[in-house]
C-alpha cells in the first residue's frame, strides 16, 4: 500500500504545490501592507488612526510609537522576502513542468 501511495504522489502537476504557493503570497501581501500601513502611521492596525466616540465622550487616539514603525519595517522584510521565496518556487515549478526534460 505504501508503494501506490509513493507512486500516485510522484505524478501530476503540483497544482497542491501551487495552491499553497498562492495561499502563501496572499498571506505575505496582506502581511506587506499591514506592514506599510504600520510604518507610515506609527500606529497599530487594529487601533484606528482618529478619534473614537465612546458614549458621550471622544477618546484621542494612542500617540505614535517607534515599536510600530520597527514591526512595520519588519512585517514588510519578511513580506518582501516571503515574496521572493514564493514566486521563485512557483516559476521554478512551472517551469519545470513545462519545458522539456
Amino acid at each position: 500500500m505504501h508503494e501506490y501511495v509513493a507512486a500516485e504522489a510522484g505524478q501530476g502537476f503540483g497544482w497542491s504545490r501551487l495552491l499553497t504557493a498562492a495561499l502563501g503570497f496572499a498571506f505575505l501581501v496582506v502581511l506587506i501592507r499591514v506592514g506599510r500601513a504600520q510604518r507610515r502611521t506609527g500606529r497599530s492596525v487594529l487601533s484606528p488612526g482618529e478619534p473614537m466616540e465612546c458614549g458621550d465622550r471622544l477618546v484621542q487616539p494612542p500617540p505614535p510609537r517607534t515599536v510600530h514603525r520597527v514591526v512595520g519595517w519588519v512585517f514588510t522584510v519578511v513580506g518582501w522576502t516571503g515574496v521572493a521565496f514564493f514566486g521563485v518556487t512557483a516559476v521554478a515549478l512551472v517551469l519545470s513542468r513545462v519545458l522539456p526534460k
